[in-house]
């Protein structure tokens, strides 16, 4: 687990680097959003908590909105890795669909 939550640490340092990069504020949706799953993910992480589906299946949608928006960059082949971590880590999250449009819509994610 610590090479994920180091993994998880290194992206949010890329992220917060990609933002000065485009000019982006911190309110911008696609990084703000990405920032809020990372941080959520590595508390769990962190506290040695249980990960529930949810917020798997969130890390789900980082991979989809890391391709759309950041593909191309070292913010993108982190959350990459982070992504191939998962399904090492955990057999079933190969399997889970993305939140899509029901991002954001419960509690926590």
């Amino acid at each position: 687990m610590k090479i994920l939550i180091d993994n998880i640490n290194e992206a949010l340092i890329e992220l917060k680097d990609f933002q000065i990069k485009n000019n982006l504020s911190e309110n911008e949706w696609s990084t703000k959003t990405v920032f809020k799953v990372l941080i959520l993910f590595k508390d769990k992480l962190d506290k040695n908590e249980t990960l529930n589906i949810r917020l798997l299946r969130a890390m789900k949608d980082l991979y989809v909105v890391s391709f759309r928006n950041f593909e191309g960059t070292d913010l993108y082949r982190r959350i990459n890795s982070i992504d191939n971590q998962l399904t090492t880590l955990f057999p079933n999250y190969k399997k889970l669909e993305p939140l899509g449009l029901d991002f954001g819509k419960e509690n926590p994610i």
